[in-house]
């Protein structure tokens, strides 16, 4: 949910009204994934199995992964791939609380 904030003159976001059950990760690339090569295949292997990404820059790319695609299926991947990764929504610690 967002407000107009007299401070931001602008809207702003206030709190979160209903999850939407997609999930986001964020990779750092050494190389820009903009250009032929390595990088941009593990995009294209990432969008096959149903995500899409933006990116800040070409070596700083947000994955969004939809709720029909299991997570781990995804991180299997990055793993196995030896892409530089980490939670962003939801958290690692939210994913995998100390118990």
């Amino acid at each position: 949910m967002a407000e107009y904030s007299e401070e931001e003159e602008r809207l702003a976001f206030v709190k979160l009204l209903e999850p939407s059950g997609h999930k986001l990760i964020r990779i750092i690339f050494e190389n820009p994934a903009n250009e032929e090569g390595k990088e941009k295949e593990q995009l294209d292997s990432l969008v096959a199995m149903g995500c899409t990404y933006e990116g800040a820059n070409p070596k700083y790319i947000c994955v969004d992964i939809p709720p029909e695609i299991e997570l781990g299926k995804v991180t299997e991947y990055l793993i196995n791939s030896e892409i530089n990764w980490e939670h962003a929504a939801p958290s690692y610690d939210t994913l995998y609380p100390a118990g």
